[in-house]
């Protein structure tokens, strides 16, 4: 996962989702495969339940964040990745 000055980002641009999104271009080992199912489970299962958004880094509870380098517009890009090679369908 990204981190600067401590924080864990997310995002498309600079963090996690983005990092994810370049990983499902590659063909992946099936263990490989298996942790980025398990990162994209886990980042869903953060979803802020109101709004549908993402947060910014991990562990930030606040809901402000919603354009393409930060929040759902960010994963969405990844998670449409994801369900092209079939990641998230054989959970």
């Amino acid at each position: 996962m990204y981190r600067w000055h401590g924080t864990r980002y997310w995002g498309a641009a600079n963090g996690l989702a983005g990092i994810l999104h370049v990983l499902l271009h590659f063909p992946l080992s099936p263990q490989d495969a298996e942790d980025v199912k398990a990162t994209l489970r886990y980042m869903m299962s953060n979803r802020f339940p109101h709004s549908g958004n993402y947060p910014s880094s991990e562990g930030n509870p606040r809901d402000n964040f919603v354009r393409w380098s930060h929040g759902a517009t960010g994963m969405a890009i990844t998670l449409c990745k994801a369900s092209q090679v079939c990641l998230l369908w054989s959970a």
